[in-house]
C-alpha cells in the first residue's frame, strides 16, 4: 500500500528535490534483501533490481511508473511514497515574470529528457510540483496536525524554517501513543552550523570530527535555535513509536539557487568572482542528490544511528572553490573582499554568508554504512566540469550564436546591434575585434618594456626623479597591472614584431587586416568564456566558404586556426581569402561545434534598391567604401563571391546549420534572386522613368526609355518623366525623351525613397527567447515600478488636461455670460436714453406750463381741506391757469410735431396731440380741452356749446383770461373743431 510522507516547505530547493525523489522511490525498493526466515517488510525480490545501477536513471523510470499510476495507468502507484508538505512562500501575480522577460529555462520544448528534468529540479517559491500530493497551508493549525498525524513519514527541514517546528514538536508528543504499534519515522535536516564553534581535537588539531562526537558540538551563535530544537526531537527517538534521526548537511550545492550561485552567476556573466575574507577556511559541502539519496536510505532502511553527518569527502576551502568555479566558467579572475562588506551583497542572505564562513571538518561514517550511491562523493572541486554543464543546461543558459550575413549596405550592422542588444551577447565586428586586440597588444608590450626597464636596473617610465616611496609604488602598480594582463617580458619582442606588423599592414592597404590574422584573433575571441557562456553576435564574416572554414575548423593540435590563405587583405567587412583553411581536394572540413553557430541569417535585396538607399546617406557619412564607385564594386564583388557554387552558405549547410533569408524590402523570407531581385512591393520604391538618366551610374543610361528600364528605374526609386536625374552623369541621353517605365512592380517614389521594412520581430521571432539569465527580482520590481509610475504619470497628465480644461470652459462660459450681461446692459441703457430723450419735451412742457399751477392747487387743497378736493383743484386750476402767448402752439412746445406725419392743424392731427396731452393729463387724474391749434383762436360758437358729456369744460380764445384751457376732474379732451365736442 502507499505510504504517505509529509515534508516541509516543498516549494525550496532541498524540499523540493528531496519531496521529488521519494516521490519516485518504490516503497521497499532500496531495502536490503531478507535473509532466510526474516521478514522482508515490504515487497520482495522483484523490487531489489533497482537499488543498483544508475539511480538517476530509476529514479526517471519510477516517477514515470507513479505519474501513469495516479493518471489511471494501472496500481503502479499502489507501492509509492506519496508526498504533501507545506509551501514556505505565498505566490502572488507580482511574483510572475512578464512574457516579453521570460528566458529560454521557461519553455522545455526542445529539450533533452536529461535537461528537462534538470530544469525540474529547480524549485519554484510557492508553487509546488506536480509530485506533491497535495499542500497544507501554513497557518491553519488544525488541517496541519492531521497533517502530521495521517502521515507515517516526516522529514522536517530545519534549514530553510524553523517557524513550524515548535509545533509539530508538541503535535509529536501529545500524540506519541497513538503510533505504537505503527512507529514514524520523523526526520530533521538540520546543518553542520550547529557544530560550527566546536573545537578540534587538542591532541590532533588536523583530525576531521565525527558523528559520535555530537554532544560537544558547539553551535554558530545564529543557530543556537536549531540546537535546542535538536534536542527536542532527539528525544523522540527514546519512543518506542518514534525512530527519530538528525542529519546534519554541509553546503548544499546544485543547480538551483544554492550557497554558490552567486559566484556562479558572476563567473557566466565574464565577473570577478568575489571572496569574503582570506578564503582559507574549510568547507564542508555536499551534493543536493546526495543528500536525496542519504534521506531515501533513512527512509527505506531505518538505520540505528541517531545523528548523521552529510558530507563528502573533499577537503577543500572557500578560495578553492572560488577560483575553480572561476576558471571553469568565468573569466579566471578572483577578487578578494572584506568580509564585513558581505552584508552588502544582495545575493547572500545571512545564513548564505554564515556558511560561506564556516570552518570545518567532518568525516562521515554513517553514510558510508548505507552504502549511498554517490553523485559526487570526491566533492565539488573534483566534479566542477560536469556540474557547470548541469548548471547552464538545467537554467536553459545554453550560448546563443548567430552570423549575420549579407551584400555591403543591407543593414547587417543595424540589425546585429539591436539583436545583441535585446539578448544581452556579445557584437563581434572584424573591424572592431581587430582594434580592440591591437590596442591590447600596444598595452601590453608598454607594460612588458616597463618591467623589463625596472628588471635592467632602469627607473620605470615617468619616474623622472621620483622619491623611493613613490618609485615602489609605481613599481608595485607596474606589477600589478602587468599581472593582471598576464604579460610576460620574454614574449615582448614576437608581440611587438606583431603589432608593428599589423599597424604597417593597416597603414598600407587602406585600414584592412590581414586575413590570417584577422582568423587567428576571431577564433580567439569565439573560444573566449563571454561566447561560449552567452553567445555572440557574429556580423558579416565569415565572407568566403575559405574564412568559414579555417575559423569554424576543428583544432588538429597543428597550430592556430588551420589558415592558409595567401594574406591578402580583409576589408572591415570582413572579406576572408578565397581558399583559407579549405583543403587541396575541397573535402568537407571538421567544424569545432563550440564555435560553430546555431543561427546564419542572411539579408538580402535588389542591387538597385541597396544603391538607392546609399544615396540617402548624408555627405558627411559617405566613405570611399560606401561611395558610388565604391559600393558599385563591393556588391559586384559580393555577387560573384555568392554563386550557387561558391557562396560561404553551403559550409553551412553540410554543417546542418541551415541559413534563414529575409528580404529587408519586403520583409518576407526567402532568398533574394533572378526575377525576385526586381519586385519590390508598391510604394517601397519609386516610380520608374523612362526618361531619366540611372540614379547611380555616372555614364550613359542604356536602360532609360524602356519599360525594363522603367521596371529597374522602380526598383531604385529614380526620378519622374520629363527631367534627368540630377545625379546623372554627362553621357545621360535620357533627359526630355522616350516614354515612361510601366513595369507592374514599379513603385510611386522617387530618388532616395528606399526604406527597409523592420524585420526584429520576425528575426526573434526565429531566434526565440532569450538564453541569459533574464532579469532578477529587482530587475522586475524595478521595471513594474517604473511602468506604475509611467502609468500614474499618465493619469496624472490626463487629470490635469481635464482640469485645465474644465477651468478654460469655465473661464470661457463666465466670460460669454459676462459679455451677454455687458451687451445686455447696453441695450437697456440705451433703450432707457432713448426713453429719456423721447419724454424730455413733454417734462418740460409739464414742468413748464401745468406742474407749477397743479402744485400750488394741490398745496391749496390740502390747506383746504374741501369736502370735494377733486372740483376745488378744478376750479382752481381755472381760476389760476397761465394766459397762452399769442401765436404760440402748445403742441410745438411739447414737441409732438415730429411725431406726426400730419399736418398739426388737421382735425386727425389735433386729435392725435390732444390724445397725447390727454393721456399726460389723466395720468395726473384729471382732463383736458386741448386749445386751439390752428389759427391760434377759437371759434366764439364752441364756447356756448354744450358738450354731451357727463362734464365739459370749454376752453376760451387763446389770450382771453377768463376763457384758459382748464382740466375738469372729470371731464374729457373736446375737438378744437368748431361745433364738435370730444
Amino acid at each position: 500500500m502507499p505510504v504517505s510522507v509529509f515534508v516541509t516547505d516543498v516549494d525550496t530547493p532541498i524540499a523540493h528535490q528531496v519531496s521529488r525523489r521519494l516521490a519516485a522511490t518504490k516503497v521497499g525498493s532500496r531495502r536490503p534483501a531478507p535473509s532466510d526466515g526474516e521478514d522482508g517488510g515490504g515487497n520482495g525480490d522483484d523490487d531489489r533490481g533497482n537499488a543498483g545501477g544508475d539511480e538517476e536513471g530509476d529514479d526517471k523510470g519510477r516517477l514515470g511508473g507513479r505519474m501513469k499510476g495516479l493518471t489511471g495507468g494501472g496500481d503502479a502507484a499502489a507501492d509509492m511514497y506519496m508526498v504533501s508538505g507545506t509551501c514556505k512562500f505565498r505566490v502572488s501575480d507580482e511574483d510572475d515574470i512578464p512574457e516579453e522577460l521570460q528566458t529560454d529555462s521557461f519553455d522545455l520544448v526542445g529539450k533533452t529528457a536529461e535537461t528537462r528534468d534538470l530544469m525540474a529540479s529547480i524549485s519554484t517559491p510557492g508553487r509546488p510540483a506536480s509530485h506533491i500530493v497535495a499542500t497544507v497551508p501554513r497557518f491553519d493549525k488544525e488541517a496541519l496536525k492531521q497533517a502530521i498525524l495521517d502521515s507515517k513519514v516526516i522529514i522536517v527541514d530545519f534549514i530553510n524554517s524553523i517557524d513550524d517546528v515548535p509545533f509539530i514538536l508538541q503535535v509529536l508528543n501529545d500524540n506519541a501513543a497513538m503510533f505504537v504499534d505503527d512507529p514514524k519515522t520523523v526526520i530533521a535536516l538540520s546543518t553542520v552550523m550547529t557544530w560550527g564553534r566546536t573545537k578540534p581535537d587538542p591532541e590532533d588539531p588536523d583530525a576531521p570530527l565525527a558523528e559520535d562526537e555530537y554532544r560537544r558540538r558547539k553551535p554558530h551563535p545564529n543557530f543556537r535555535t536549531h540546537v535546542q530544537l535538536e534536542k527536542e526531537w532527539a528525544k523522540l527517538a527514546k519512543k518506542e513509536c518514534y525512530r527519530a534521526y538528525i542529519v546534519f548537511a554541509g553546503l548544499v550545492y546544485h543547480v538551483g539557487d544554492s550557497v554558490f550561485h552567486p559566484m556562479l552567476k558572476a563567473a557566466w556573466h565574464g565577473s570577478d568572482v568575489l571572496v569574503y575574507g582570506e578564503g582559507e577556511n574549510f568547507l564542508p559541502m555536499i551534493h543536493l542528490e546526495d543528500l536525496c539519496e542519504l534521506l531515501v536510505l533513512l527512509v527505506e532502511k531505518t538505520p540505528d544511528a541517531k545523528y548523521v553527518l552529510a558530507v563528502d569527502d573533499s577537503r577543500v576551502t572557500y578560495g578553492d572553490v572560488a577560483r575553480t568555479i572561476s576558471q571553469t566558467l568565468g573569466n579566471g579572475k578572483v577578487k578578494g573582499v572584506p568580509k564585513e562588506q558581505a552584508v552588502l551583497d544582495r545575493d547572500l542572505n545571512q545564513t548564505a554568508r554564515d556558511l560561506l564562513g564556516a570552518n570545518l571538518k567532518f568525516e562521515a561514517t554513517i553514510v558510508k554504512k548505507l552504502g549511498i550511491k554517490w553523485k559526487c562523493e570526491s566533492g565539488l572541486l573534483e566534479n566542477m566540469a560536469k556540474f557547470v554543464d548541469e548548471f547552464r543546461r538545467g537554467r536553459g543558459l545554453v550560448p546563443l550564436k548567430v552570423v549575420l550575413l549579407g551584400p555591403p549596405c543591407i543593414g547587417k550592422t543595424h540589425y546585429a546591434q539591436k539583436l545583441a542588444n535585446h539578448y544581452k551577447l556579445p557584437l563581434l565586428d572584424v573591424d572592431a575585434v581587430m582594434r580592440e586586440t591591437m590596442d591590447r597588444l600596444a598595452r601590453r608590450v608598454q607594460l612588458g618594456m616597463a618591467l623589463l626597464a625596472s628588471e635592467s636596473g632602469g627607473a620605470p617610465p615617468g619616474d623622472g626623479g621620483a622619491d623611493g616611496a613613490s618609485a615602489e609604488a609605481r613599481m608595485a602598480a607596474l606589477a600589478a597591472a602587468a599581472a593582471a594582463e598576464q604579460v610576460d617580458p620574454a614574449d615582448m619582442d614576437g608581440e611587438r614584431e606583431l603589432l608593428e606588423e599589423l599597424t604597417e599592414f593597416t597603414k598600407n592597404n587602406g585600414g584592412a587586416y590581414p586575413d590570417v590574422h584577422v582568423t587567428s584573433f576571431l577564433r580567439a575571441k569565439l573560444a573566449s568564456m563571454a561566447c561560449q557562456n552567452q553567445g555572440y553576435i557574429l556580423d558579416g564574416y565569415p565572407a568566403t566558404r575559405g574564412a568559414a572554414a579555417a575559423l569554424l575548423r576543428k583544432d588538429d593540435g597543428e597550430g592556430g586556426g588551420g589558415v592558409g590563405g595567401s594574406g591578402g587583405a580583409s576589408g572591415g567587412m570582413g572579406g576572408g581569402g578565397e581558399g583559407s583553411g579549405e583543403d587541396e581536394e575541397g573535402a568537407r572540413p571538421v567544424l569545432d561545434t563550440t564555435l560553430v553557430p546555431g543561427h546564419v541569417i542572411v539579408l538580402d535585396a535588389p542591387d538597385e534598391w541597396i544603391k538607392d538607399r546609399a544615396m540617402q546617406r548624408p555627405e558627411t557619412e559617405v566613405t570611399p567604401r560606401t561611395s558610388e564607385e565604391g559600393l558599385t564594386a563591393r556588391l559586384a564583388e559580393y555577387r560573384a563571391r555568392n554563386t550557387d557554387e561558391s557562396t560561404v552558405l553551403n559550409l553551412f549547410d553540410e554543417a546542418e546549420i541551415h541559413p534563414a533569408f529575409f528580404n529587408v524590402v519586403t520583409g518576407a523570407a526567402g532568398p533574394v534572386t533572378g526575377v525576385m531581385s526586381l519586385i519590390v512591393p508598391s510604394g517601397a520604391a519609386g516610380q520608374g522613368a523612362g526618361n531619366s538618366g540611372s540614379t547611380i551610374a555616372g555614364g550613359a543610361s542604356t536602360l532609360a526609355g524602356s519599360s525594363a528600364g522603367g521596371l529597374l528605374a522602380g526598383a531604385s526609386g529614380s526620378g519622374a518623366s520629363g527631367s534627368g536625374n540630377a545625379q546623372s552623369g554627362p553621357n545621360s541621353t535620357g533627359a526630355g525623351s522616350g516614354a515612361q517605365g510601366s513595369g507592374s512592380n514599379c513603385g510611386s517614389g522617387a530618388v532616395g525613397s528606399a526604406k527597409p521594412v523592420d524585420l526584429m520581430l520576425e528575426l526573434i521571432k526565429l531566434l526565440g527567447k532569450p538564453h541569459n539569465y533574464g532579469p532578477s527580482k529587482e530587475d522586475i520590481a524595478l521595471r513594474k515600478r517604473v511602468k506604475a509610475e509611467e502609468a500614474a504619470k499618465i493619469a496624472q497628465r490626463m487629470e490635469q488636461e481635464e482640469r485645465t480644461r474644465q477651468e478654460e470652459e469655465r473661464e470661457r462660459h463666465a466670460k460669454a455670460v459676462a459679455d451677454w450681461n455687458a451687451k445686455l446692459d447696453e441695450v437697456k441703457r440705451q433703450e432707457q436714453q432713448v426713453l429719456e430723450a423721447q419724454s424730455l419735451p413733454l417734462r418740460h412742457y409739464l414742468m413748464q406750463h401745468v406742474m407749477p399751477v397743479l402744485s400750488s392747487g394741490l398745496m391749496e387743497v390740502c390747506k383746504v381741506r374741501p369736502e370735494d378736493p377733486i372740483d376745488y383743484l378744478a376750479e382752481y386750476l381755472f381760476r389760476h391757469a397761465p394766459v397762452s402767448t399769442p401765436g404760440m402752439d402748445p403742441l410745438a412746445a411739447m414737441g409732438l410735431h415730429s411725431n406726426m406725419s400730419l399736418n398739426a392743424g388737421s382735425p386727425v392731427g389735433g386729435l392725435h396731440a390732444g390724445a397725447a396731452i390727454g393721456q399726460s393729463a389723466r395720468s395726473l387724474g384729471g382732463s383736458v380741452d386741448l386749445p386751439p391749434t390752428v389759427t391760434g383762436s377759437r371759434s366764439p360758437s364752441s364756447a356756448a356749446r354744450p358738450s354731451s358729456g357727463k362734464k365739459q369744460t370749454v376752453l376760451p380764445p387763446i389770450g382771453a383770461a377768463a376763457s384758459t384751457s382748464k382740466l375738469a376732474g372729470s371731464g374729457t379732451i373736446v375737438d378744437p373743431a368748431p361745433g364738435s365736442a370730444v
